[in-house]
Parts: structure tokens; C-alpha cells; sequence
């Protein structure tokens, strides 16, 4: 994370840092391996208390709010690793659904990891909360997952040496990024990801790799981080789950362009919800059966789409034209059905 994030933690520390003993985490859901996991959404400090939503399984966060994920119920914060819900991310799948309810220019919707708690003392945040740029005073390796807003998302890996110190830590880290200018993922329906809507992000750790993918309907859009080597050890051992929305009048390294001067554009709140880990390397946000073979006259050069998403037809919804829903839904569609794309430039019928 950027460290103007910094200032927004400093703010919360001023105004809370000291409320360690306000209402307790509510409980919290995410999937691994199929199976639900109950546990405690930890707020940066003690009276910031989540809102969960959709049954458990969803955070609406509100704007400079920060979470991490426990299993044991503290109000606040530990320096026991034991309490923390460590993910052990290699070889397996994370998705996440994200709903950025507006967020745009300025705004940062954070989903990473970090090897928290940190072994020394509290930092300013009055937690043990550590990071690849020492937010809050202490230094640790970071993934992040997703830094997004609805003109970019930038999934980055940090990696730092011990003993953990601003020398030894990536500050700028290394990944990819979509959007940006890129037709990929903006705003409206001209783009691959239409971010006014949710959408399912993806990250597969592959060793020494990492799959990074989108899905949204019957589209997605994929890259791939070759070597993700130097958060090897602290991907194994295990990181916490951090979830934040902050926001700054400097973001351009996120989203400029299009975002000129970053005016503040950030909602009262956004959403993330349906976390689940699973086995494998596949990005696609959920396992199921692929289709079978798709038709031959599909655009596209290479039939690159993971079709798992489709659960067996059962998630095309409408066709979109898109060269996924061409491969993957079409098959399943009744015989006769002209796929859009058939139909309009290939005059195929399945």
C-alpha cells in the first residue's frame, strides 16, 4: 500500500487508538476448500466495529475503515500469530467478490495479505498491524491482492528480507495491472470488466508464479506475475488477510491515466464478499464442470478461457458477445441458438 495511507491510519489512531475495550468482532465467513470457516473481523482500532453483510459471508466497509481476519474474538488487535487466521495461499485459488458501489478516482479498495503481527511493539495504529512501507511504524513482506478502484486494479507483491526494516522491504513491489486506459477494466459496458457492477477477482499462486484474473458474467480478462519468488517464504508460512478503503488526493500510481488531479470520488461505503480458498491453480472464481468442446468459429486467437465458472451452463446469463461466452456457454444452450458473436460476424449456428 502507498504510504499516504499512513495519514489516514494516524487519523484513526488520534481519534481511537485507545478505545481497545468497545464492542466485540462480529463473526465472519469465508470459504476453504468448500468448507465454511467462522471468524472475527478485527478492526484498526477498538471502536470501529464492521458491518457484516449477506449472511456473514460480506464486509460493506465503510470509507477509512481497515480489517484484518482472527480466530480468536479480540476487540482489537494481538501479539500472539495463534489468534490471527494465517492463509497458507500456495498451490491454492482465492476469490473474491467485489462491489466498488461508485468508487473512482482518489479511492483505494484494499484486499492483501500481510505477515502480521509484527514481532516488535505496537505501532501507531495501537495494533501489530505491519506492512512492506511501515504503515503505522512496522515493516513486514505484503501481498496485495487487489488495489482497485473503477479505473484500475493492481495486484503487487512485496517481499522483504529479515530482520524486516524499511531497508529490507520492496516498497514499490512488482505484478500487474489492469485498467489504467486499458479496455480491459473501466467504467461502462465498452470494457472487458465493467466496473459499475461486481465482479469476481481472482489470484491463483502457482509457485513461482501467480495467476491474476477478472470475471464478470460470461467475460474475464487474465495476466500472469512470473515470479512471485520473493513472498515464497511468507506466502508458506502464512499471512493475514487485511481488508481496507481509503482514499488520497495523490493516487495516480493507481489509477492516473484516466484520473487526472484525483479529486475525492469515493462512496460512503463498499463491498466485498463470497472470500473462498480452494486447491489448484485455476483462476476461475468457482470449480465445476468445464463444457465440452466449443464451437470451432469462436473469436479469439487461442481458447484461453477457463470455463469452470459456467457451473455447467447454470451462470451463463445473457450472451454478451463476449469470446468466453462464445466457448463456454454456447454449448450449452439449445440446439438452434445463434451465439451473438456466431451470428453477427461468423454466421455460425451451434
Amino acid at each position: 500500500l502507498a504510504q499516504d495511507f499512513g495519514s489516514f491510519v494516524r487519523h484513526l489512531s488520534m481519534r481511537f487508538g485507545i478505545a481497545i475495550g468497545a464492542a466485540a468482532a462480529p463473526q465472519f465467513i469465508i470459504h476453504e476448500g468448500g468448507a465454511p470457516v467462522d471468524l472475527f473481523l478485527s478492526p484498526t482500532d477498538g471502536g470501529n466495529v464492521p458491518e457484516v453483510v449477506s449472511g456473514g459471508s460480506g464486509l460493506r466497509m465503510h470509507f477509512n475503515q481497515r480489517f484484518y481476519l482472527m480466530k480468536t474474538e479480540k476487540q482489537h488487535s494481538s501479539p500472539d500469530r495463534g489468534d490471527f487466521h494465517q492463509l497458507e495461499l500456495l498451490g491454492k485459488t482465492i476469490n473474491v467478490t467485489i462491489d466498488l458501489n461508485g468508487a473512482s478516482c482518489g479511492c483505494n479498495v484494499a484486499f492483501y495479505l500481510v505477515s502480521m503481527p509484527n514481532a516488535g511493539a505496537p505501532g501507531s495504529g495501537n495494533d501489530w498491524y505491519c506492512d512492506a512501507n511501515g504503515v503505522g511504524g512496522n515493516w513486514c513482506p505484503e501481498v496485495d491482492l487487489v488495489e482497485v478502484n473503477q479505473n484500475s486494479w493492481h495486484a503487487t507483491m512485496h517481499g522483504c528480507s529479515k530482520p524486516y526494516s524499511s531497508g529490507s522491504c520492496d516498497h514499490g513491489g512488482y505484478g500487474v495491472r489492469f485498467g489504467q486506459g486499458q479496455k480491459d477494466f473501466g467504467i461502462g459496458s465498452e470494457f472487458t470488466i465493467d466496473t459499475t457492477k461486481p465482479f469476481v477477482a481472482s489470484l491463483s499462486f502457482t509457485d513461482p508464479g501467480v495467476a491474476v484474473s477478472a470475471h464478470q458474467g460470461g467475460r474475464s480478462t487474465a495476466q500472469h506475475i512470473q515470479d512471485a519468488s520473493n513472498v515464497r517464504d511468507a506466502l508458506n508460512d502464512g499471512m493475514v488477510l487485511t481488508m481496507a478503503y481509503w482514499g488520497s488526493s495523490s493516487m495516480g500510481w493507481l489509477d492516473s491515466p484516466p484520473c487526472s488531479s484525483d479529486p475525492a470520488q469515493c462512496p460512503a461505503s463498499v463491498t466485498l464478499s463470497d472470500i473462498s480458498v480452494s486447491s489448484g491453480s485455476s483462476p476461475s472464481p468457482s470449480p465445476g464442470p468445464s463444457p465440452g468442446p466449443s464451437p470451432s468459429g469462436c473469436p479469439g486467437s487461442s481458447s484461453a478461457c477457463d470455463c469452470a465458472w459456467t457451473q455447467s451452463g447454470a451462470n451463463c446469463g445473457a450472451d454478451d458477445g463476449s469470446e468466453c461466452f462464445c466457448r463456454c456457454c454456447c454449448p450449452f444452450k439449445e440446439p438452434g441458438y445463434s451465439c451473438k458473436w456466431h451470428a453477427e460476424f461468423l454466421d455460425i449456428v451451434v
